[in-house]
């Protein structure tokens, strides 16, 4: 008697085990679900970030660029009026080949050095 006890211990123990471990594995199936997702969302929201950033750079690359040549060709105009004086483009060329310091704040100068 003792025995079958004991035995019908075990099987209500195990069957309880197994159902934890099933339990267990359904989280982790969840768990693996939602990094997925959150992963895939990280990434196109970075994506999308990294896009509008490239976008507004080269705007304002344009920008800036078409701000020097109308500066340029202003300076071009009255400059050749005058004697010989260094040409705007000249000056733009000598403004953008100075090295600077500072890393990405330096290439952003250099942008607008005309």
């Amino acid at each position: 008697m003792a025995k079958e006890r004991r035995e019908s211990e075990l099987e209500a123990e195990s069957s309880g085990l197994k159902a934890q471990v099933a339990g267990y594995d359904e989280k982790v199936k969840a768990f693996e679900t939602a990094e997925s997702r959150l992963t895939d969302a990280f990434q196109n929201l970075a994506s999308h970030a990294l896009t509008r950033n490239n976008q507004q750079f080269l705007a304002l690359a344009k920008e800036n660029s078409s701000a020097c040549r109308a500066r340029r060709r202003a300076t071009s105009s009255s400059a050749s009026r005058r004697s010989r004086a260094p040409r705007a483009d000249e000056r733009c060329r000598s403004k953008r080949s100075t090295p600077r310091s500072g890393g990405s704040k330096g290439r952003a100068n250099r942008l607008t050095a005309c």
